[in-house]
């Protein structure tokens, strides 16, 4: 007795224990559907190129209307691609990641366009900024208003106000008070020396590391 498959009823829908025909060589088996459904993913060749590219393509299911679909996707939509670039916070390089060298303390800087005018035009990608602060001078206008007292006196024939230094025998000495400071005095002049903070300060930050994709 022959059965012909067109002959018999189509199924809904198959669970991992139903049995389905399968034939190997000249010889017909009976199989569970979950052998079926399994892949053997032990038994693929490895990529030639070791890494995925992004044009590669994934297995995908979803259940769309209560029926499981399988689709195909490409890599760059699940995964990274290799050489990528990203920022960890952890203190070692995750799997398939290592640590890239000359990216240390520094901070994070976000660009809009092609370069960022707040890091002398360093481009997307490139480091830019530097924590050395140059020096930088005051300027008379630029230094707080202040008043300077001095000790004067009366000359001995009482004929002029003067400076006393040190212990003088003149008449009548008591502070002398200026009614202006530097800030608009007309005697000012000059700028202070240049000072920097140096290139020891850093923002409290979460630290981590930046890393590339090497598979």
């Amino acid at each position: 007795m022959s059965v012909v498959l067109s002959d018999l009823p189509i199924a809904g829908s198959a669970d991992n224990s139903d049995i389905t025909l399968l034939r190997k060589g000249l010889t017909d088996y009976q199989c569970a559907v979950q052998l079926i459904r399994q892949i053997n993913v032990s038994s693929l060749n490895s990529l030639p190129t070791g890494s995925a590219a992004a044009s590669d393509l994934m297995l995908i299911s979803r259940t769309i209307s209560g029926n499981p679909t399988n689709f195909r996707i490409p890599f760059n939509q699940v995964g990274f691609i290799k050489d990528t670039l990203a920022w960890f916070y952890q203190s070692s390089s995750p799997s398939g990641w290592s640590i890239e060298s000359g990216t240390g303390d520094r901070l994070l800087a976000v660009s809009g366009t092609t370069t960022s005018t707040k890091y002398a035009g360093a481009n997307r990608g490139t480091q830019g900024g530097t924590w050395q602060q140059t020096d930088y001078a005051l300027t008379t206008p630029q230094i707080p208003n202040h008043t300077h007292n001095m000790e004067c006196g009366q000359t001995t024939s009482n004929s002029a106000l003067v400076a006393v230094k040190g212990t003088q025998d003149h008449n009548s000495p008591k502070k002398f008070v200026p009614t202006e400071g530097i800030l608009g005095s007309s005697n000012a002049s000059g700028v202070a020396l240049g000072h920097n903070h140096g290139a020891i300060w850093r923002p409290a930050a979460n630290v981590g590391i930046i890393c590339r994709k090497t598979t």
